[in-house]
């Protein structure tokens, strides 16, 4: 259990990475800032599409799609939604949790590097960590996982930016 958390938190690294690469080319973020939004938001689909694949099509699941849809729309914390997208990546006991989190490496890496505060990385990591602590509380989330699926995957469809 212990290896998986490190493989999440090592999901996170990406958006370190970004804000290195930032310093190191800051003559290139300028050019690039739409092709870093426009990466951004085809690794938040692909994110989107992974979890919808594990998700039991229901009733029940739309709803919680729809809320999901709903809840980010309020609360734009994305990489709340993201370490809840990597905690529940752990319960599946396959690939799952190395594709996860790789991808959120892979968004991390444009989202560094368009980061205009580093202070906002400190309170991403603290958002991105709480549901990885929260795992280490043993419940049982197996029964309603799908369920959660729904609910990460409608915080993770496109909206429009602000």
């Amino acid at each position: 259990m212990i290896n998986l958390i490190l493989i999440s938190l090592l999901g996170f690294t990406g958006s370190i990475f970004g804000v290195i690469l930032k310093r190191i080319a800051q003559e290139e973020i300028g050019p690039g800032k739409k092709y870093f939004n426009i990466m951004q938001r085809l690794f938040l689909f692909i994110l989107l599409v992974a979890f919808l694949y594990h998700i039991k099509l229901g009733i029940f699941s739309i709803i919680l799609f729809i809320i999901g849809y709903l809840i980010s729309s309020l609360v734009r914390y994305k990489y709340l939604y993201l370490g809840i997208a990597s905690a529940l990546s752990l319960l599946i006991n396959s690939e799952f949790p190395l594709l996860v989190n790789s991808i959120i490496f892979l968004y991390g890496l444009p989202y560094g590097s368009l980061l205009k505060n580093n202070s906002k990385l400190i309170q991403n990591l603290i958002l991105y960590i709480i549901p990885l602590v929260s795992l280490l509380i043993k419940t049982q989330l197996i029964d309603v996982q799908s369920y959660l699926f729904a609910f990460i995957a409608g915080s993770l469809f496109p909206k429009r930016s602000p």
